[in-house]
């Protein structure tokens, strides 16, 4: 992740690295919670859980909603 996060701040201004690096780190954090939510429904479902599978994509929408919306508003 050093190197991503490197490359991310030299193509930010300066007064807006802490901005990047925020959003950066939390749409990681979002990222790596819905993989797990993702792989988890996934599983159960091989099981026989199909609630579990059912919940996972409005699970996700509503996590890239709010990846974006955080983003936008950052961005201006």
């Amino acid at each position: 992740m050093p190197p991503t996060t490197a490359v991310l701040l030299e193509h930010v201004p300066a007064k807006q690295t802490g901005t990047a690096s925020g959003v950066f780190n939390t749409s990681r954090q979002i990222g790596g919670a819905l993989a797990v939510a993702v792989f988890g429904a996934l599983i159960s479902s091989t099981a026989g859980s199909q609630p579990a599978c059912a919940s996972a994509l409005p699970a996700a929408a509503v996590a890239l909603a709010a990846t974006r919306m955080a983003t936008a508003q950052h961005a201006t």
